[in-house]
């Protein structure tokens, strides 16, 4: 489960209560006749709900802060630049995130919640620049309209998206720039959807042939809307996990055997695996992940080794692991899908990258 798609809506919905603090010009007599002191409430109440949801998405995932001066900007824009409202605003943006630390220093683990936090800044495996050309495989189309996007929002210097942009990018640059997975991108999503509608917005406003200027948005939305529901209907029909679920299936059986008692087997396999095992089954020996290995103690002479194609980037590089898989004996070879889709074209070119784990043979093998 990633935190990036649940984090999305609450950045989405503290942008937009932002926007919503701008108060609405109204002459009429019973306008006039509101009372000042509701509206105000009113206000306030938004502005704190624009709070309210920014500290949630922070504290959903540390990396949303960088979106602090876009909302910012909005509330004090949109509240006349009224100081004490951008005060306000401040406070549950500040609190909520506190909650974990102040949390972890109530129950006497503020050394491991530094520790992690500090190991999450200095950890390395997927540069900035690797994953923008992965995100490019994944979606050109949207990555090139995006990038035309942002450029242009410089040229014309457009404050919402610049305010949206540069903090994120220095974000990335100092302190993710050794390690930005895909997944760090999905907030940012709706940027590149922003920045390349503005772009196409404007170039239309270009033509001159007004009947042409009135058709060409519905026409320019249904290609670019078909153009990812096919691509994305392709890819989300397709069977990639098939061979993990019969891995899954087959180890289940084999613990449930009377002959094989879990709790005298060590299971050694990626998290796709080991959670099932120690959270569903409630099996006792039960590594997290393959790094565990070598760093924590195997309490069974009998290890059950699923090898796939995460064990295989790390065999290269643990002498342990390497040597764990030369004395074990296969129970289980299921062939990988990988033959049956030519990731060298779109929309499949990202599946190797993205989808690894279930394209290649998995491997089912016993130390006794």
């Amino acid at each position: 489960i990633l935190l990036e798609p649940i984090q999305l809506p609450f950045l989405l919905s503290s942008i937009l209560f932002a926007i919503c603090t701008k108060a609405k010009t109204d002459n009429t007599n019973a306008t006039k006749k509101r009372d000042e002191k509701i509206k105000h409430i009113n206000k306030i109440s938004i502005v704190l709900l624009s709070g309210i949801l920014l500290g949630l998405a922070i504290f959903t995932k540390i990396p949303s802060f960088a979106s602090i001066p876009l909302v910012a900007f909005l509330v004090f824009e949109n509240s006349n630049r009224n100081w004490k409202t951008l005060g306000a605003w401040f406070v549950p943006v500040i609190l909520i995130p506190m909650i974990w630390p102040a949390f972890s220093l109530l129950v006497g683990q503020f050394n491991y919640w530094e520790n992690t936090v500090i190991y999450q800044i200095e950890r390395q495996g997927e540069p900035f620049l690797k994953t923008i050309s992965l995100l490019v495989k994944i979606d050109p189309v949207l990555m090139i309209f995006a990038a035309a996007g942002l450029v242009f929002a410089g040229l014309k210097k457009d404050m919402f998206i610049l305010l949206w942009t540069i903090p994120i990018l220095l974000f990335f640059f100092f302190i993710e720039w050794e390690w930005a997975p895909y997944q760090s991108f999905i907030p940012q999503i709706p940027l590149f959807c922003i920045s390349a509608a503005v772009l196409m917005v404007k170039i239309i406003d270009r033509i001159k042939y007004k009947k042409i200027q009135k058709v060409l948005p519905y026409v320019g939305a249904a290609a670019i809307g078909v153009f990812g529901l096919v691509s994305t209907t392709i890819l989300i029909t397709t069977n990639v996990t098939a061979t993990q679920f019969q891995t899954l299936e087959f180890v289940s059986q084999y613990l449930n055997n009377t002959k094989n008692k879990s709790n005298d087997i060590t299971l050694v396999s990626n998290p796709a695996y080991s959670w099932v095992f120690k959270y569903i089954y409630g099996m006792d020996n039960v590594l997290n992940e393959f790094n565990d290995f070598g760093n924590e103690p195997v309490k069974t002479k009998k290890i059950l080794l699923i090898s796939d194609a995460e064990s295989e980037s790390f065999d290269r590089n643990t002498k342990k692991l390497r040597t764990l898989y030369e004395n074990s004996t296969q129970l289980l070879k299921i062939r990988g899908p990988i033959n049956n889709f030519n990731i060298d074209k779109y929309p499949y070119t990202s599946m190797e990258d993205v989808n690894f784990e279930g394209l290649y043979d998995i491997e089912v093998r016993i130390v006794r």
